[in-house]
């Protein structure tokens, strides 16, 4: 080892000194350059590794907020729609939506690593990790997005774990990244051989872009629109700018597609779909919102429940077409008697609820009930024939009729009873209406069993004529 040593000193000592100072010179920027090119390697691979993690956390983030719909209505087809939305994107290799029972409710893609779907956070958090993936996993929370508008205020600041949702992501693009770098890096510290200044400018040109791409993923989180940047610097750099921007028009469009299709969801849930009116769930919230409101404020407003008159015969003879055609008329006759601040529902089948809001008096609520009527009363054209239909309507005012949902709701109804008895018209609920109702029911209900148990017997009345004492016919009496 000894006589190596020497003969490779007496080797270097043939050359001059210039040459000499120059090799030591070249040796020592190529060991810098070496050491340089192993540091610069490792922080851009730890601000990728950082810049990924947290791109990760964001993207679950996001798409737990989007998966509420789904674990909400549990609608595995929802939530195939939300998870499709993303699956072809760049490294998203699989992903698992499940109830909070743990219940899988839909999953794609690729298996997750053994006991990565066991952890169960309370924020977005990365769960596993292997050479290859990175397994993501956040709670799903009620009470996000925009049918928020729907939640009475005792409850908007409430929320409820409705399930986790986990994404599995590939290091492929951070791998791919890194390898790129290190070339580059490699190639840099080659030039720091010929020139130190180059070198450092090299250095600087070929990081910028990475910083550049990190400052754009830092201030694209929550943006309200796809953030973009600028593409330039090495072509595998370029390469993978054109393919973050990509990515974010991609996702800002599935967001957007997302968002719509969540709205469609809330609409169907609260809407009717024959005529487009509010439903009976609908009608509940609006009705208890209206109460805490009309409480606060101290004012009164009116239910008006509307039955239609013999419907039944409409879908007996015409049949069901025909009378879900009437319906639709029906209730765009009715939303032209009232306000923008009232509300109108149907219920189901031909009833229908009107809720006439900031009321002074009775008198406008009889007006009201009144050009109902009338209205309806108009003969309605379908196929070249005039069909004729009337309505029972029955009203409760708050707070006289009642100061809850269930009290002005069934004191409505009492009302349209006693309406139906004359028909084509309409009654104020009074204290006492439900108990003809009650024992009309009753009634029913006990002829009913009479007749199960044959408790009614039959009996014919002669009748005769006075003037000569003859028979000339009888009456059928029924005895119970």
């Amino acid at each position: 080892m000894n006589r190596k040593l020497g003969k490779l000193f007496r080797w270097y000592d043939r050359f001059g000194f210039n040459i000499q100072i120059f090799a030591i010179f070249v040796c020592a920027i190529l060991v810098v350059g070496l050491i340089t090119s192993v540091f610069l390697t490792r922080v851009s691979s730890s601000i990728i590794y950082e810049h990924q993690i947290r791109q990760g956390l964001k993207v679950t983030n996001f798409m737990a907020r989007q998966t509420e719909v789904a674990l909400l209505f549990q609608s595995a087809d929802v939530a195939s729609d939300i998870a499709s939305s993303i699956i072809d994107l760049p490294d998203i290799k699989g992903i698992s939506i499940r109830t909070n029972e743990l219940v899988e409710l839909f999953s794609i893609g690729n298996y997750f690593p053994e006991g990565s779907l066991g952890v169960l956070p309370e924020m977005p958090l990365l769960v596993a990790e292997s050479n290859n993936v990175w397994v993501f996993s956040a709670p799903v929370y009620s009470n996000q997005g925009e049918h928020d508008q729907l939640i009475s205020p005792q409850n908007e600041h409430r929320t409820f774990l409705l399930g986790y949702i986990s994404i599995l992501i590939a290091k492929d693009s951070q791998n791919q990244l890194i390898n790129s770098i290190t070339k580059n890096n490699l190639w840099t510290a080659g030039l720091l051989v010929l020139f130190l200044a180059l070198l450092m400018w090299v250095s600087s040109r070929a990081m910028r872009p990475i910083k550049d791409l990190s400052k754009i993923m830092m201030s694209a989180q929550g943006a309200e629109e796809a953030v973009l940047c600028d593409v330039y610097g090495p072509k595998d750099i370029a390469q993978m700018q054109k393919a973050f921007n990509t990515l974010m028009e991609d996702l800002f469009d599935r967001s957007n597609q997302l968002k719509k299709a969540a709205q469609s969801a809330v609409k169907l849930a609260n809407h009717d779909s024959l005529t487009g009116l509010p439903n009976r769930a609908y009608l509940m919230q609006h009705l208890q919102l209206l109460i805490n409101r009309s409480k606060n404020e101290n004012i009164m407003f009116a239910i008006l429940f509307l039955d239609l008159d013999h419907f039944k015969a409409v879908n007996d003879t015409l049949g069901h077409d025909s009378g879900d055609l009437l319906l639709k008329a029906v209730s765009e006759r009715l939303q032209t008697h009232v306000q923008d601040r009232d509300f109108i529902a149907r219920l189901s089948g031909d009833e229908f609820t009107i809720i006439l809001d900031s009321i002074s008096d009775t008198k406008s609520v009889v007006a009201i009930a009144e050009k109902i009527c009338h209205s309806l009363r108009r003969p309605f054209l379908f196929m070249r024939h005039e069909m004729f239909l009337t309505a029972s309507i029955g009203i409760s005012i708050f707070p006289n009729d009642g100061s809850d949902i269930k009290d002005l709701m069934k004191h409505a109804d009492s009302a349209m009873f006693n309406a139906k008895a004359s028909r084509d018209g309409f009654c104020f609920y009074k204290p006492g209406m439900e108990m003809v109702m009650s024992r009309r029911l009753e009634s029913e209900r006990k002829l009913r069993k009479g007749i199960e148990e044959n408790q009614l017997q039959l009996f014919y009345q002669p009748k005769f004529d006075l003037s000569d004492a003859s028979l000339v016919g009888a009456e059928a009496l029924v005895r119970w």
